[in-house]
């Protein structure tokens, strides 16, 4: 189980004046944006010192926050809800905490069941690489061992 294998969402979230503008609070998706961006360069930072836990730590808060922002503003994303699943519990696998791990591989496993089920468009590739994370659990749930 090595950092390499595993897939961390790292690419930067930028919003266009027009998803701006039609968000239900601008201030409050911009908000989301910028925390979620924070979040992940705290998170690449870690990475780079050798999963520094100071860095680990205030990524994991980080992700938190956004989180905690669009369950108490009724923010409905459900690429923003796929990105601190997966790298929040990929902060919790690095730190051997794997019941924690556990939970938010079925968080993310649910949410992308809930996006292909509404149709709600994602990119392919994305996608792949969140079910990628979650091949582990949904493998060693329907897999029978060796005899």
């Amino acid at each position: 189980d090595h950092t390499e294998d595993r897939f961390i969402y790292r690419r930067p979230i930028y919003s266009s004046h027009k998803d701006i503008d039609e968000a239900h609070s601008p201030g409050v998706t911009l908000s989301l944006i910028i925390i979620l961006n924070l979040a992940m360069a705290h998170h690449l930072s870690a990475i780079q010192q050798q999963l520094c836990r100071l860095r680990l730590q205030k990524a994991l808060q980080l992700y938190e926050l956004a989180h905690q922002l669009q369950l108490e503003e009724g923010i409905c994303s459900p690429r923003a809800t796929l990105i601190v699943a997966n790298n929040v519990g990929e902060i919790h696998r690095a730190v051997e905490n794997h019941a924690k791990h556990a939970l938010c591989l079925q968080h993310l496993l649910s949410t992308m069941m809930y996006m292909i089920d509404c149709r709600i468009p994602a990119s392919s590739i994305e996608l792949e690489d969140f079910f990628r994370n979650t091949s582990q659990l949904i493998l060693h749930n329907n897999c029978a061992g060796a005899a």
